[in-house]
């Protein structure tokens, strides 16, 4: 099974209207995820499992990076994983002390 780690993902949110999709994956040197903004927080992280599944590992079928995306987003929801700040995408409320 051959499997893709690239250095950078970038993410971006925007609304899936003519799509009937949550969420899309587009591969290139700096792959590409892009997450539709209405989501629940359980349903996001589903769907982000679910693109990061199809770039890291690119030949899995459909119904393999579901079972994927099942079991992981199942074990990191249960282990409390939320997000932290849901009005403001990518970012996060941690500050971090300069040197």
């Amino acid at each position: 099974m051959r499997v893709n780690l690239p250095k950078t993902i970038r993410l971006r949110e925007r609304k899936m209207l003519r799509e009937s999709a949550v969420g899309m994956a587009h591969y290139g040197k700096v792959p590409l995820i892009e997450i539709d903004p209405r989501l629940g927080q359980k349903e996001r992280l589903a769907t982000l499992v679910h693109e990061l599944a199809h770039i890291v590992f690119p030949d899995l079928t459909e119904s393999q990076t579901i079972q994927v995306e099942q079991r992981l987003a199942s074990v990191i929801w249960k282990d409390g994983w939320r997000r932290l700040a849901p009005d403001k995408p990518f970012q996060t409320t941690a500050k971090t002390k300069q040197p």
